[in-house]
């Protein structure tokens, strides 16, 4: 297992089904699954790579990385996770013209990671980070723990620059965090990728447990308990 960044000047192997992460002002904010078709050699961060993420809807797009998990699978875990991924995306375009009706446009999911289909929308939802994680999931790869650090309204502003204005909106914020309250224990993007960075046997049998400072990779974990 290896979590590694992308650099301009060194090239690096990236593989299908690698874990792809976006940072954005020093926070990593969006998580991806490598699309590509066979093996890369020649990625650094100014490489275009075939993925599919959620958007939402989910999306098979081109995409730069800056952070990269990747963890020897076996054949049957890459089918049982192609898998998932497939039928998901079958899945939206087969429900496109039901998305189309729709009053408004499917909002970013932040908490909790997966919504199962409503009368509101007739397609899962999920939030970047769920998606890859139910897909590993479906390859009885269990990434992340149920316990996490809460983060409160202001917090998730700080981490998720992008969206502070739907954060502010209320309608907004009710779509993002459908379970209302005022703290979350939201599974970050950083989370992914440190829980990553174990060796294989730890990734496998030990669901990863976030703490203070794991948002960020690598973690800041030490600098937190230092203060």
């Amino acid at each position: 297992m290896t979590t590694f960044r992308t650099t301009r000047d060194e090239t690096a192997e990236v593989c299908p089904l690698d874990i792809l992460g976006l940072e954005l002002r020093g926070f990593l904010c969006h998580s991806m699954l490598c699309d590509e078709s066979a093996s890369r050699s020649d990625v650094t961060d100014r490489t275009n790579l075939a993925v599919t993420h959620m958007c939402p809807p989910i999306r098979s797009d081109r995409f730069r990385c800056h952070v990269v998990s990747h963890l020897s699978i076996t054949e049957r875990e890459r089918r049982k996770i192609q898998r998932f991924v497939d039928r998901f995306r079958k899945e939206m375009e087969a429900n496109a013209k039901k998305q189309e009706l729709l009053k408004t446009e499917p909002n970013y999911l932040i908490h909790p990671e997966r919504v199962p289909p409503s009368a509101d929308n007739p397609l899962w939802a999920f939030s970047c980070v769920g998606f890859v994680v139910s897909a590993y999931r479906n390859g009885r790869i269990v990434i992340l723990a149920d316990q996490r650090p809460l983060k409160t309204l202001a917090e998730l502003k700080q981490l998720y620059p992008d969206r502070v204005e739907e954060l502010d909106d209320p309608a907004s914020r009710s779509a993002m965090l459908p379970e209302g309250g005022d703290s979350w224990p939201v599974a970050l993007v950083g989370y992914l990728f440190n829980a990553f960075d174990r060796t294989d046997e730890e990734v496998r049998s030990v669901p990863f447990k976030p703490e203070l400072g794991d948002e960020h990779f690598p973690s800041r974990r030490l600098e937190k308990h230092s203060d």
